[in-house]
């Protein structure tokens, strides 16, 4: 699989998984999107731009921005940890493939 497809697939789910449920508590399901969801949208949007024109040098400060955001994020509600959902898994896999899109790019320029 092409390195570009692992990095836009990554942004397409973070920003899907900002719309779904992140902490459902007393019954009441709060998504990402209410608080810096729509920050971490518009980077992974960039994020993506930048990878579809093929200006991945840049790519890395998006990428490290909403990895600070989501992981900001992760620890203000570790104490709710039992009432997480679908959303911030979503957004963690999301993340995640933006890692691995991020070191497939060094190693790559490594190579060269």
């Amino acid at each position: 699989m092409n390195k570009k497809y692992i990095g836009i697939i990554g942004c397409i789910l973070g920003i899907i998984g900002c719309f779904l449920p992140f902490v459902s508590v007393i019954g009441l399901n709060y998504s990402y999107i209410k608080g810096e969801g729509f920050l971490l949208s518009g980077l992974l949007i960039i994020t993506m731009i930048l990878i579809i024109i093929k200006k991945e040098k840049f790519t890395i400060i998006p990428v490290i921005l909403s990895l600070y955001l989501y992981l900001v994020r992760t620890l203000t509600i570790l104490k709710y940890i039992k009432y997480i959902r679908i959303g911030y898994y979503i957004i963690l896999i999301g993340i995640n493939c933006l890692f691995i899109y991020e070191l497939l790019l060094y190693l790559n320029d490594n190579n060269k």
